[in-house]
């Protein structure tokens, strides 16, 4: 659970790097706050902060938060304000947003003259925002695209020396980026996105809305990418480069397959059996989107241990039994997603045992046990963090108790390469041998890291008890 107090706590010091840091937590975690009026409350009155820098961030936090804010109107409002600024870093930052806003806004649009208008504002405010910039240029890059994304859309006889011109301009907006590899690739997948788009037919508001919402993310994680430098801060970098969706129509047709199956799945098993399984599948498929290909396969990887836990393992289950494990191991994503759609259109076939037999035999030994399990209680919520002793190098943290021979014990490992080991040597010597049960006994670098491993694979469940 993300620590909603130590933000606010970190927006109230008088010390500008710390109120920097909560607002980038706040950029970021928005839509996990548990108390989302107090967090507004807290970055609008950043907005409003004595220090250039710190107004800055509070813009850049207003654009990625807008989505999820109580009151929209006021945060538009703000971004609006900001415009005005005696220094043009905030005033970079705050057309950066309003452009970002406008990109949401179009994405939800109504009809086609809004969606139009939303997208021209957009390249209007992204224009304004690289004029304004001091030190780094992510509007530049935006700009170019969504330049050329309205030039598909609205002007097709246009649009392939359009492509080709941003291919250029882009992979020149770049250069000076420590992450251009990274970026190059990025580039090439939009200039190949933009001919796709070029070529589609009969392009209605709903499609142009798909596409926009399809590339939006896309762009967002390169821009955020263009905001930081490996050197400054590797952990920020890595995080956006795993999560740099990928943009694969495909995949895409896959996935509403998936979700458009599971919810069917769901629909058609009310009052049987296997209602529990089709729709806690459901449930966890619809969250799913385009992303990397790593947070991709992890989520099948993580519907595929709920399923060998809900599926009975009997002789009538053998077929769909075999087709998840198959998933586990199957590298190509395309392929899990195929086989992942198979085995949703066989759940209502599952064989589930009778549940009847089995509540009427444990209501009669429950009383006998239920001493046992008060006396567990305590020991299935310690948790510990080692570092494994195996070629393999990684961080082992555990939860719960060890049952001889059945591998009761929840684990979850940290593969050391996946967190910088080179620059963990020290600190990882110093909790080798041992077994610790809180990451502030951690040394502080080794702590971040593992919370910001934590935080990317979604386990603040984890982060909850080791704090």
């Amino acid at each position: 659970m993300v620590d909603q107090n130590n933000i606010h706590n970190q927006c109230l010091s008088k010390d500008p790097k710390e109120r920097i840091h909560a607002l980038e937590q706040l950029e970021n975690l928005f839509s996990f706050m548990p108390d989302k009026q107090q967090a507004w409350d807290d970055l609008h009155r950043l907005t409003s902060d004595e220090d250039i820098d710190v107004r800055s961030s509070a813009a850049l936090a207003l654009g990625s938060a807008f989505s999820h804010v109580p009151d929209k109107q006021q945060a538009w409002d703000y971004l609006h304000r900001l415009t005005s600024d005696e220094d043009r870093s905030v005033r970079s930052s705050s057309n950066y947003s309003l452009a970002r806003v406008s990109i949401f806004m179009a994405s939800q649009a109504e009809t086609d003259e809004d969606y139009k208008r939303e997208l021209e504002n957009a390249i209007e405010f992204f224009e304004i925002a690289s004029k304004e910039a001091k030190y780094y240029n992510p509007a530049q890059f935006c700009l170019l695209f969504y330049r050329s994304f309205y030039t598909v859309i609205f002007k097709k006889q246009e649009a392939r020396e359009e492509v080709n011109r941003y291919l250029e301009e882009a992979k020149s907006a770049i250069k000076g980026s420590e992450s251009k590899e990274l970026l190059s690739e990025a580039v090439q997948n939009l200039a190949e996105a933009l001919k796709e788009v070029h070529n589609l037919e009969n392009l209605d508001l709903k499609a142009k809305k798909v596409e926009l919402y399809f590339y939006r993310k896309y762009c967002d994680s390169v821009s955020e990418i263009m905001r930081y430098t490996d050197e400054k801060a590797p952990f920020a970098t890595e995080v956006l480069r795993k999560r740099l969706p990928i943009l694969d129509r495909h995949l895409k047709k896959l996935l509403e397959e998936i979700q458009e199956k599971a919810k069917k799945a769901c629909q058609e098993s009310q009052g049987t059996a296997t209602k529990e399984i089709a729709c806690a599948v459901n449930k966890e498929v619809q969250k799913w989107e385009i992303s990397s290909h790593e947070e991709m396969s992890w989520c099948v990887n993580n519907l595929v241990t709920v399923l060998k836990s809900k599926i009975p393992h009997n002789t009538e289950n053998k077929e769909i039994l075999d087709m998840i494990e198959y998933m586990k191991f199957e590298k190509d994503l395309t392929k899990q997603y195929r086989t992942l759609s198979t085995v949703i259109g066989l759940i209502p076939t599952v064989n589930v045992v009778a549940v009847d037999p089995i509540v009427e035999n444990i209501n009669e030994i429950g009383q006998n046990i239920e001493a046992k399990l008060d006396n567990l209680s305590q020991e299935m919520n310690d948790i510990s963090i080692s570092l494994s002793p195996r070629i393999k190098q990684e961080i082992k943290i555990s939860s719960g108790i060890e049952i001889a021979g059945t591998g009761g014990k929840l684990i979850t490992t940290i593969p050391l390469q996946e967190i910088s080991y080179a620059e963990l040597k020290e600190d990882l010597q110093r909790i080798k041998g041992k077994n610790i049960s809180k990451l502030s006994e951690l040394p502080k670098r080794l702590a971040n890291k593992i919370k910001g491993y934590l935080l990317l694979k979604d386990r603040e469940d984890i982060i909850e008890q080791l704090t």
